[in-house]
């Protein structure tokens, strides 16, 4: 899925951080076969910074989307450190 929204640059990369446990949904490790809803919260966890970033899923799309059509999918939480250029927090719409 993290690769669906373009928050991962490959599959591989997204399976990997699912094994060292740097992906949390709703507050758990998960596998990278794991599915998610609309709802589930997404948290990133960053060893070497030490950050955590979290989005809240808005849309589950079933493909590939483009990068534009991604950022519509997912609202970053205020607080959570979201990437630079991103909006964020709880009036952020799709």
């Amino acid at each position: 899925m993290l690769h669906r929204l373009c928050l991962a640059r490959s599959r591989s990369l997204a399976a990997r951080a699912c094994r060292e446990r740097r992906i949390l949904v709703n507050g758990a490790a998960v596998r990278a076969s794991r599915d998610v809803r609309e709802g589930d919260r997404i948290a990133f966890l960053d060893p070497v910074r030490g950050g955590r970033r979290e989005l809240e899923l808005l849309v589950s799309p079933e493909r590939q989307v483009s990068r534009r059509e991604a950022a519509g999918c997912y609202r970053w939480l205020a607080g959570c450190g979201a990437p630079a250029g991103e909006e964020q927090g709880d009036d952020a719409g799709p």
